[in-house]
């Protein structure tokens, strides 16, 4: 296999376990996810740092959030698509928390250092998804679309560190549902 080939493969394996594992993640726990021996690893990677630095990378680029929204059905309502919004927001900021701390954690890593434009790029890119979304539906809503996505992005934010593991009941059609109810125009 190419080295470049190698290499996304490894990424491919890691940021799963990175997002299970955190900063207690093992060469060897790569090795056997990627189906390898761990001396490939090296081969591929100077060290366990520069392969988390390269998976969160991989992780927080334009493309893996092409891929992720792709995989989102957000239906044709304005309930379904706040509830996609909040699942989409909930979990990717849930794996920006977990990848950010583990790189906070790789002492050898410098992998943090320039996350903040691609976090910034994301961001807006995913905010003009979602208001591409609400457009059909600028009618329905007592404030402006933007606003609304500020909301979402709030009522996600708070779910995702909600440190008191809250309610079961607090799912994202429910969180989609309780924001509905002051956003959406009286009849």
């Amino acid at each position: 296999m190419p080295p470049q080939e190698r290499r996304a493969s490894l990424v491919e394996a890691t940021l799963p376990l990175l997002l299970q594992h955190g900063p207690s993640l093992t060469t060897k726990q790569v090795a056997e996810a990627a189906g390898v021996a761990e001396g490939t690893i090296f081969r591929a990677f100077t060290s366990l740092p520069d392969l988390i630095a390269a998976t969160t990378r991989e992780a927080l680029s334009a493309q893996r959030l092409q891929r992720d929204i792709a995989a989102v059905e957000p239906g044709d309502t304005l309930l379904s698509k706040s509830h996609a919004a909040i699942a989409i927001l909930t979990q990717r900021m849930a794996d920006v928390r977990n990848l950010l701390h583990t790189v906070h954690h790789s002492q050898e890593s410098d992998g943090g250092a320039c996350l903040r434009d691609e976090l910034e790029a994301r961001r807006d890119e995913l905010e003009a998804w979602l208001l591409g979304q609400l457009e059909p539906h600028v009618d329905e809503l007592s404030i402006e679309p933007q606003a609304y996505v500020e909301f979402l992005r709030t009522i996600a934010l708070g779910h995702v560190f909600n440190y008191t593991h809250g309610s079961a009941a607090l799912t994202p059609e429910t969180l989609a549902s309780l924001a509905l109810s002051g956003a959406r125009k009286a009849n």
